[in-house]
């Protein structure tokens, strides 16, 4: 959004990437990174898409795996609006059509960091976003489902409960595919498509919760 007065032009907002290499400022050291955020960056520098991981409290049982930055916000946002933000362990989200393979090496980086803490509080995951406009559902969740299935025993034993919000292309087979796995393998908190407000899954890992105690 811009105002224009007169010869001026003023930008009301604005986003912008910095390329760190022509920047004065030094690098963040990778001693100060999690193994897992430096796999993810790693593999974020191999791929024209983007994966983003900070991982903020890896006891935490609320974890993230959103797609889009605006969908990210919104339910971070929403966590901490229940009062349930001390409980958030991590925040990043993929976006730019990424392929299958990318997601499911995304995936299996963040699940693997999840289960390195072993509680017997119960763990929620939500898989959500924002409704696509090029990222194929079906696709990402395959990828995501693969990842899912290396470690099912390992969620089930951890009452890990997966929650999903997603729309797009390719979005009710991509649900479907979703809630078959899920079903199957006794992981299912929800599945939602885009006509589910976004912020219901973060209400829904509430409840969870809530009950578990």
């Amino acid at each position: 959004p811009i105002v224009v007065r007169g010869e001026k032009i003023i930008p009301l907002d604005m986003a912008a990437e910095i390329d760190s290499a022509g920047s004065a400022l030094p690098a963040i050291p990778d001693r100060l990174l999690s193994e897992s955020e430096r796999a993810i960056a790693e593999l974020d520098n191999s791929t024209p898409a983007s994966l983003k991981f900070h991982l903020i409290n890896p006891g935490g049982s609320i974890w993230m795996l959103l797609s889009g930055g605006g969908a990210s916000l919104v339910l971070a946002d929403e966590v901490a609006d229940l009062g349930l933000g001390g409980q958030l362990a991590n925040y990043g989200e993929y976006s730019g059509a990424p392929t299958d393979d990318d997601v499911y090496s995304y995936t299996k980086i963040i699940l693997m960091q999840m289960l390195l803490v072993k509680s017997k509080t119960p763990k929620a995951i939500i898989i959500a976003g924002g409704v696509a406009n090029f990222t194929d559902v079906a696709k990402t969740f395959k990828g995501i489902i693969r990842a899912l299935a290396e470690q099912k025993d390992s969620l089930n034993k951890s009452n890990v409960k997966v929650f999903v919000r997603r729309g797009g292309p390719n979005e009710a087979a991509g649900l479907k595919l979703m809630q078959d796995f899920l079903t199957e393998n006794a992981l299912l908190g929800c599945v939602y498509g885009h006509e589910t407000p976004l912020t219901q899954v973060v209400t829904e890992v509430n409840n969870y919760l809530m009950r578990s105690q």
